[in-house]
């Protein structure tokens, strides 16, 4: 079943820090628009960063401890797992060998017998409360005090066919995890993940005892992809504002342009002289106002005609015009023509036929007023 990781007690970046734990202190004062946009910005890292994790993977060297006392030095890169060395204490060759892996992002799993494991079941309801729940139950799932371990835990992302969430807690004394990390200190390593179990070594671990908080290559990824974030949301904002802008602009020029048009065609309306020239360019000043642009004529043409008729043919010529389609009222079409006062002269130019629909189909010519016609004596 898939689980998430939820670290409860945030682990150190030094062994110093793991045994005495983790001290609390008061959080500053921060404003509610800037907790809401780190709260968005870690949402969204949290989304993006096992992608950046599948799509780079890093190289990692993993310590196991062996119930024989030894340690197993693994380097793992992507699938490849190839053994480094054995050994309690550090000598020349395995150390020049880690020197070479050149693998900052370094993983301890303790041996299982210093390890608690636990798995308990909660309502799927119950999950924000997980913390509090795990916390309140550690006294009966180890055998040490609270104050002396370091755990954490992983909850499953969906519930099971009980309708319950599954629980795995893994835990350990400081003490113990101490005497590891005094054991890594002479090769000259420090573990980025600490924890335990039978995950296999191509995998990272279920469970950071360290809550992801000494892991330097988690960190720095984290804020590479918050950098990223933030430029790709402040280019956006601007590139917005300036579209914005842009669009403000071309509006007020569209404005500009169509007053100085209205006043050249006042002009020209105005000028004196009845040349042939001058009423041709009249006639197409007129041709172009809104009153007699086709959409226009389109306009009124589906105001007058009834819902039950559809077009399938339109012709507009300059003054007359050509429609056909079918109708269940075909004979009443002439007359709700005529009765505009932009339509004159309807007829029916073919024989108005009967479909199998049971539909009429109809070809109709008719005359429309135009500015020239309507100034005309």
């Amino acid at each position: 079943m898939e689980m998430t990781v939820k670290p409860v007690l945030p682990g150190p970046t030094k062994k110093a820090n793991l045994v005495a734990g983790i001290a609390k202190t008061a959080p500053a004062k921060t404003s509610s628009s800037s907790n809401w946009l780190k709260s968005a910005l870690s949402a969204f890292i949290d989304v993006v960063e096992p992608a950046v994790v599948w799509m780079s993977p890093r190289r990692r060297l993993v310590v196991v401890e062996s119930e024989d006392n030894n340690l197993a030095f693994y380097k793992v890169s992507g699938r490849k797992i190839a053994l480094l060395g054995r050994g309690p204490a550090p000598d020349e060759a395995l150390i020049k060998k880690l020197k070479a892996a050149k693998c900052t992002d370094v993983e301890l799993r303790l041996q299982s017998a210093h390890v608690t494991f636990a798995n308990f079941k909660i309502p799927a309801a119950g999950a924000e409360l997980a913390a509090q729940i795990v916390e309140s139950r550690l006294d009966r799932l180890t055998p040490w005090r609270m104050d002396a371990i370091v755990y954490g835990y992983a909850i499953s992302t969906k519930p099971g066919p009980d309708g319950q969430l599954d629980i795995n807690v893994t835990a350990t004394s400081k003490t113990i995890a101490s005497a590891s990390l005094d054991r890594l200190a002479p090769f000259g390593l420090a573990p980025s993940r600490l924890g335990a179990g039978d995950d296999p070594l191509n995998q990272r671990l279920s469970i950071d005892l360290y809550g992801g908080k000494s892991d330097i290559a988690r960190r720095g990824r984290r804020r590479s992809i918050g950098s990223v974030a933030t430029i790709v949301l402040t280019a956006s904002a601007f590139a917005c504002g300036a579209s914005f802008y842009a669009l403000s602009q071309s509006e007020q020029r569209i404005s500009e342009l169509d007053a100085t048009l209205a006043k050249a065609r006042n002009r020209l309306v105005q000028a004196s002289g009845s040349s042939v020239e001058r009423e041709r360019d009249f006639a197409f000043i007129a041709m172009k106002s809104p009153e007699e642009a086709r959409f226009f004529l389109i306009d009124r043409l589906a105001a007058i005609l009834p819902d039950n008729t559809f077009l399938d043919g339109l012709a507009i010529e300059p003054g007359e015009m050509r429609i056909a389609g079918s109708s269940i009222e075909a004979s009443n079409l002439i007359k709700l023509l005529e009765d505009d006062p932009q339509f004159f002269q309807a007829k029916f130019v073919a024989p108005v036929t009967r479909q199998d629909d049971g539909r009429d189909r109809f070809e109709i010519t008719a005359s429309y007023v135009t500015k020239t016609k309507a100034a005309a004596p």
